[in-house]
C-alpha cells in the first residue's frame, strides 16, 4: 500500500466513526501525550534544583580540557561539531526520558531507572527473544553505567589528591604515589561523609554548593582567558581527521551526565516539566552548550598553540589565581556524592531486599550506610591501586558515556514506540523516525571504534605533558632512564613524545652522557647517539672481573689461570702452578709439567672443549709403592682439581676451545625507532 493510500485508509477510518476513533487513539499507547499532568509526592525536588544538579553532573574537571581538544579538531570545525554533538546529547536524552515516561505509566509504576526501563522495554517488547532475555539486558545496562560512574568518582579522587599534593605535598614524605595515597585517604574521609545521605533534596543541596564553587573557579579562569589577545585569525579552521576524532572523543566526554538522566527525572516534583519547551532538560543543555562552547572558543583563542591540556595549567598559580584549584577540589568533592547516587539509585534497592532476606536481624541502617562505605571504597581503591587510571578510565567513559547518550535511547525507543508508531505515523514518518536513530546508533558505534581503532586517538587525561616511549603520562620537567641506559626528559606540554636527552652508562654510578657527545669515565670511552632510525649507546670494549676493569688484549691472572681480554669476552690461555723453584710456574693449555712425582696439567675437557681445568696427580709414568700398613704419604701434595665452572655449550670450532664466556653487562645498546611508531598526536600532527 503506498503512503497516501495508507494515510487516507486511516482518515476514512476515523471520518467514518469519529467516537470509535476517539476511543482507539486513548487506548493507545500514544507517545505524544505520554505523562499525564500529576504531583509526584517524597523525596522530591522543584525543576530549578533539577536544573542546578543536572548541570552540575554535567560540569566536571573534563570540560576544562576542551580548550585543547579546540585545538586538536581546529577552530571552525570544533566549533560546529560542539553544536552537532549537544544536539546528539539532547536528542538522546529526550528519547530516553519520552520512553522511560511511557513505560512508567504503562507498567503503573511512579519511575523507571536505567536498568529497570532496559528491562521492561523488552518485558513489553512484541520480540519473544528480548521478552526472555530482559535481565540480561538489564544486567547490561547496569553494568555500563557502573563502570561510567565508578571511573568518574575515582578520577574525581585522583584529580583532588593530585591537586592537593601540589599545595601541600611539600608536607608529606615519600613519593610522587606514596603522597598521592596520602591525600586520597584525607579526601576519603570528607567523601565517605557526603555519601551518607540518602535524599535527592541533600543531593540537589550538595549539587547547589558545588556548582557555587566550580562558577567561582570558572569566571577566574575565563576572566583571564578573555583578556587574552585573540588569536582567531591565525588559528587553522581544521586539522586532520584524527585529531577531530580526538576532538568528538573528548567533548563527548565533556557531557558527563548522561546517566543522571533519569535519576533527576524520577526525583522531579513534575514530570511533565522535564522535557516541556522550557523545562529542566531544555534549559540544561542549552546552559552546558553555551558554556562549554564559550570555554572552548575563548580558550583556545586565548592561548593558542600554547594551551595546555588542561587549561588551568595556563592559568598563573598566584594571587587570586591560586584559589582555582581550591575550588575546584571542592566541587569534585561535593560532585562524587552526585555520580555515586546514580549507583545508589539503581542497586541498593535490590541489594537491601536480598541481604535482608538472608540476614533478617541486621540493622536496617547498617545495611544502608554498608553499601554506601563499600562503593565508596571501590572507587578509593581504583584511584590509589591501578596504575596510569587516568589514560584508562576516559576511554571507558568515551564508551560508556556514548552507548548510554547514543546508542541504548535510540534501541529502546524503537522497540518502546514500534507499535505505537504503526497507528500513529504514516509509513514515510516512521521511516524517518527509524533512519533517524539508525543514523545515531551508527555515529554512536563510529565514535566509540574511532577512539580504539586509531592507533593515535586517546583521551588526553589531567597533567599528560609528554609521553613516553610507551605511551604513558609524563609532566613537564620530569626526567627518567629507561631500560636502565635511555634517558628522556619532558620539557613541553603538548602532549607529544619526551625529548631524548642523554644514555646512563652501564657502570655503577650510572653516569648521564649527553646525547650526541662522547665522555670518559676513569679508563673507558662512553658515546651517546642518535637519529631519525635508531638510538645507539657504546662503551670502550673491556672485561670486568671481579669489579675491575681489564682493557682489551691485556692479559691478567684469576686464581690459576691466565686469562686475555678481547672484545669478545675474556679467554683462558694458560694455567699457574707451583714447584721447588718457582711458585708461579706457566703452562699453556694443552701442556703439563712435573714437580717429582707429581703431574700438572693445564688442559680442556675431551667433551666440552670451552671448559678449560687444571689439576694435579701421581705420575702414572713412574713406579711408586703405598705401603697399606704405613697411612697416607705425606710426601706427597693434597689432590688439585680446579675447573673453570662457568657453564657454556659445546664447542665445535677449534679456535673456541679456550673461550669462557663473558656475561658481564653488555657494553652497548641499540634502541631502533620503527616507522610504524607514529608521534602522537598534538596540534601540529
Amino acid at each position: 500500500m503506498s503512503d497516501d493510500a495508507e494515510q487516507n485508509s486511516r482518515d476514512n477510518s476515523f471520518g467514518n466513526n469519529g467516537a470509535i476513533a476517539d476511543v482507539d487513539v486513548a487506548s493507545m499507547n500514544d507517545g505524544r501525550a505520554l505523562v499525564p499532568p500529576v504531583t509526584r509526592s517524597g523525596d522530591v525536588i522543584s525543576p530549578t534544583r533539577a536544573v542546578l544538579t543536572l548541570s552540575k553532573s554535567m560540569f566536571n574537571a573534563g570540560c576544562f580540557s576542551l580548550p585543547f581538544a579546540w585545538k586538536l579538531g581546529g577552530l571552525w570545525v570544533s566549533f560546529v561539531m560542539s553544536f552537532v554533538i549537544a544536539g546528539f546529547n539532547w536528542y538522546g536524552n529526550h528519547i530516553l526520558v519520552r520512553a522511560s515516561q511511557h513505560l512508567a505509566k504503562k507498567s503503573e509504576r511512579s519511575a523507571l531507572d536505567y536498568g529497570h526501563f532496559a528491562k521492561k522495554v523488552c518485558d513489553y517488547s512484541d520480540i519473544r527473544f528480548l521478552r526472555n532475555n530482559s535481565k540480561a539486558v538489564m544486567y547490561v545496562v547496569n553494568v555500563t553505567i557502573l563502570f561510567y560512574q565508578l571511573g568518574m568518582c575515582s578520577v574525581a579522587i585522583l584529580f583532588i589528591s593530585d591537586n592537593m599534593v601540589n599545595l601541600l605535598g611539600e608536607h608529606v614524605a615519600g613519593d610522587q604515589h606514596g603522597k598521592m595515597t596520602v591525600m586520597a585517604t584525607v579526601t576519603l574521609v570528607f567523601i565517605l561523609a557526603t555519601n551518607m545521605f540518602t535524599e535527592m533534596r541533600v543531593v540537589s543541596a550538595f549539587a547547589l554548593i558545588s556548582s557555587v564553587f566550580f562558577i567561582i573557579g570558572a569566571a577566574v579562569i575565563m576572566q583571564f582567558t578573555v583578556r587574552q589577545p585573540n588569536q582567531w585569525r591565525s588559528l587553522p579552521a581544521s586539522t586532520n581527521f584524527t585529531g577531530t576524532i580526538m576532538m568528538i572523543g573528548m567533548s563527548m566526554y565533556s557531557f558527563e551526565g548522561q546517566t543522571m538522566i533519569l535519576p533527576v527525572e524520577n526525583k522531579l516534583e513534575t514530570p511533565e516539566a522535564f522535557l516541556a519547551p522550557n523545562g529542566v532538560l531544555p534549559t540544561t543543555m542549552i546552559i552546558c552548550t553555551c558554556f562549554m562552547t564559550a570555554l572552548g572558543f575563548y580558550g583556545y583563542t586565548g592561548f593558542g598553540d600554547k594551551i595546555a591540556p588542561t587549561i588551568t595549567t595556563n592559568v598563573p598559580k598566584e594571587g587570586l589565581y591560586s584559589t582555582i584549584n581550591v575550588f575546584l577540589m571542592l566541587q569534585s568533592m561535593l560532585g562524587h556524592s552526585i555520580a555515586m547516587y546514580v549507583v545508589f539509585d539503581m542497586f541498593f534497592n535490590g541489594f537491601r531486599r536480598k541481604f535482608s532476606a538472608r540476614f533478617p536481624n541486621c540493622p536496617k541502617f547498617l545495611v544502608d550506610k554498608g553499601f554506601r562505605v563499600f562503593w565508596v571504597m571501590v572507587t578509593y581503591s581504583m584511584a590509589v591501586l591501578i596504575p596510569k587510571l587516568e589514560i584508562m578510565i576516559p576511554l571507558v567513559g568515551v564508551t560508556s558515556g556514548t552507548l548510554c547518550a547514543l546508542v541504548y535511547p535510540p534501541i529502546f525507543e524503537m522497540i518502546t514506540f514500534w507499535t505505537d508508531w504503526k497507528g500513529l505515523l504514516t509509513y514515510r514518518e516512521r521511516m524517518c523516525k527509524i533512519a533517524l536513530n539508525c543514523f545515531v546508533i551508527c555515529v554512536g558505534f563510529f565514535a566509540i571504534a574511532a577512539v580504539y581503532t586509531d592507533s593515535n586517538v586517546e583521551i588526553v587525561p589531567e597533567g599528560c605533558d609528554c609521553r613516553d616511549w610507551y605511551g604513558a603520562c609524563r609532566r613537564e620537567g620530569e626526567k627518567w632512564i629507561d631500560d636502565e641506559t635511555w634517558v628522556y626528559q619532558c620539557n613541553r606540554q603538548d602532549g607529544s613524545d619526551a625529548t631524548f636527552v642523554g644514555c646512563a652508562t652501564s657502570t655503577p654510578t650510572n653516569v648521564q652522557i649527553p646525547v650526541g657527545s662522547n665522555k670518559t669515565l676513569g679508563p673507558l670511552w662512553h658515546s651517546c647517539d642518535a637519529n631519525t632510525l635508531r638510538l645507539k649507546y657504546d662503551s670502550e670494549p673491556h672485561c670486568l672481573v671481579k669489579r675491575e676493569v681489564k682493557k682489551v688484549r691485556s692479559e691478567f691472572r684469576d686464581g690459576r689461570f691466565q686469562w686475555l681480554c678481547l672484545e669478545t669476552g675474556r679467554w683462558v690461555v694458560g694455567c699457574y702452578y707451583a714447584n721447588e723453584t718457582h711458585p708461579d710456574a706457566y703452562l699453556k693449555i694443552g701442556e703439563h709439567g712435573y714437580n717429582g712425582l707429581i703431574k700438572h696439567v693445564c688442559d680442556r675437557y675431551a667433551d666440552y672443549p670451552g671448559r678449560v681445568q687444571y689439576y694435579a696427580e701421581v705420575r702414572k709414568d713412574v713406579h711408586v709403592k703405598h705401603p697399606t700398613n704405613k697411612g697416607i704419604n705425606k710426601n706427597f701434595p693434597e689432590p688439585a682439581d680446579l675447573r673453570i665452572q662457568d657453564k657454556v655449550g659445546r664447542w665445535l670450532h677449534e679456535s673456541a676451545s679456550m673461550f669462557i664466556a663473558n656475561e658481564e653487562i653488555l657494553r652497548g645498546k641499540v634502541r631502533y625507532l620503527p616507522a610504524s611508531r607514529r608521534q602522537w598526536p598534538t596540534g601540529d600532527h
